[in-house]
């Protein structure tokens, strides 16, 4: 049941930093009563910005806003999972105006999906205590005909930790589960978990971390960055435990690629010995065969900094990247900024943030070429800054908007949003694997109605949105090509006017570019 109410507890003061003669893009959100822990952040389908947060001080209850191009708050939502402790991972929102959560809840894999008016749509939870003692759903995509794909991160006591991908429809419905067994399947592999899920054309690239032991000493195990790429059918194609042949230890947490055939992966690590971590670039083909690593030495930012750790990464242009990252001389503690670096990880200007910190966070990088970041500010406040490709405060856009356009109810409100019913999905164990899943979506059902027919017929196409160029033909008995139709992708029906046909059987074939095939039989009186 889902139960909306004004919110009243929370005030967020946004107090910004700039004014319209300094030009100056940069918001802080800030509340005297609450302290918020920063979790994400995604560009809007209309040129805003969404962020979401955690409540420390309230139930670890998240706060979701919704900003204006100039980070200026439109509205926000209080989420309260039943009270129980959770954790947010990532938001999306699609060009449908649709906001995906995903995370945890109480130690279970959940999710959430809001309407283009920002209330809740469906929210699930995925419990299966007799295969997993722990899941969370740690990123996810969606596919151009609504399903999600879920990045999730399993652990069963005493097996380990494994990574599994998940899809939904956009109902919510459970389509199939592909966990991929990785600690099955290599015997040197000690603990895996994944971070990000990054789309190229027709495949996934997950990055993350593992243990993984020294083949000429199983009994050392050390801390490498990992990489996994998907196949069309999102089938595990390799699993790549980066470094094996030198002594990196790190993680990765992205990959980028200009060409979609070369990649670099990017994180952070130190080498075998040392005691702080450095910024590194690795280099891998298609195929999953290392070609070199870059490590970005303190020295190539200045002579002060003793540690620097890249985080997140963006193309800038056909030759550089603009990264988010931590460095300076005060370890972990160190504070948020960015840099413009090259392909071979030259850095050619740097700046930094006092007191920025907090989780990982994308770069939304917009439709004019602006870059927008947010972060962790001192302990309770939240950081929203924009910044031009030179890595200068954008200007404020003072064009128009039309805000929460996909909306055609109220104007959308801010309020608390109770989710104490969410479903749940436990059948595992009957899921069918994403090859088994889209084979069987290779039949294209037709429904014909009414049947037998006598002055116009309907045809119900089942899974359109799985084929490309369906064409829907209807024969006679004698083979004749009666009526032809092109069937959109998503179209559900097509229905056509039958005064002129002749009486008689008829069947309708429904085929598709990409192999799909199905076929009805009906009657015109």
């Amino acid at each position: 049941m889902f139960i909306r109410k004004r919110v009243f507890i929370l005030l967020v003061l946004f107090l910004p930093l700039f004014a319209i003669s300094q030009q100056r893009w940069e918001v802080i959100i800030s509340n005297s009563g609450l302290d918020f822990e920063l979790i994400t952040s995604d560009c809007a389908y209309d040129e805003g910005f969404i962020t979401n947060a955690r409540i420390k001080t309230v139930n670890n209850r998240n706060y979701f806003m919704k900003s204006n191009i100039n980070g200026e708050l439109l509205w926000d939502k209080v989420i309260v999972y039943n009270n129980n402790w959770t954790n947010i991972s990532r938001i999306k929102q699609n060009q449908n105006g649709e906001t995906l959560f995903c995370g945890t809840v109480d130690g279970y894999a959940s999710l959430l999906l809001l309407d283009a008016c920002g209330n809740p749509s469906w929210c699930n939870e995925f419990i299966s205590s007799e295969y997993y003692t722990e899941t969370i759903h740690m990123d996810a995509f969606f596919l151009d005909n609504g399903d999600i794909i879920t990045l999730t991160s399993l652990y069963k006591y005493g097996s380990g930790y494994d990574v599994g991908l998940m899809s939904f429809d956009n109902n919510g419905d459970f389509l199939w589960f592909h966990p991929y067994g990785l600690l099955e399947k290599y015997n040197l592999l000690d603990m895996v978990v994944p971070y990000f899920l990054d789309y190229f054309n027709n495949f996934f690239i997950i990055s993350g971390f593992c243990y993984y032991a020294y083949p000429d000493n199983p009994s050392l195990v050390y801390l490498k960055p990992m990489f996994i790429k998907t196949d069309n059918n999102f089938d595990e194609e390799w699993f790549l435990p980066y470094g094996m042949g030198d002594t990196i230890i790190g993680d990765a947490t992205g990959v980028i690629s200009f060409d979609g055939n070369v990649f670099n992966g990017y994180g952070a690590y130190k080498k075998l010995g040392a005691g702080f971590y450095n910024s590194i670039l690795m280099n891998f083909n298609i195929d999953g065969n290392e070609s070199s690593y870059i490590g970005i030495d303190n020295s190539a930012i200045n002579d002060s900094v003793t540690e620097n750790m890249l985080f997140r990464v963006v193309q800038r242009d056909d030759t550089s990247y603009i990264a988010s990252a931590k460095f300076g001389n005060a370890g972990y503690e160190n504070p948020f900024g960015e840099w413009i670096m090259d392909t071979l990880g030259n850095i050619f200007q740097y700046q930094s943030h006092e007191n920025a910190g907090g989780n990982i966070t994308p770069i939304i990088k917009t439709t004019d070429d602006k870059y927008c970041f947010a972060y962790q500010y001192n302990y309770s406040d939240i950081l929203l800054y924009k910044l031009n490709a030179d890595l200068s405060q954008a200007e404020i856009d003072t064009n128009s908007y039309n805000y929460d356009s996909l909306c055609d109810d109220l104007p959308i409100v801010s309020d608390t949003i109770y989710l104490d019913n969410c479903s749940i999905v436990t059948s595992i164990d009957e899921a069918p694997t994403p090859s088994e899943y889209y084979a069987s979506l290779k039949t294209i059902n037709i429904i014909v109605m009414p049947n037998p027919a006598n002055n116009a017929i309907t045809f119900e196409v089942e899974s359109s949105g799985y084929h490309n160029n369906i064409v829907l033909t209807c024969y006679n008995v004698s083979g004749q090509k009666i009526f032809e139709k092109y069937v959109e992708q998503n179209q559900a029906t097509v229905k056509t006017s039958i005064t002129n046909w002749q009486s008689g059987i008829y069947v309708v074939v429904a085929s598709s570019e990409n192999g799909g095939y199905g076929n009805s039989k009906f009657v015109v009186k």
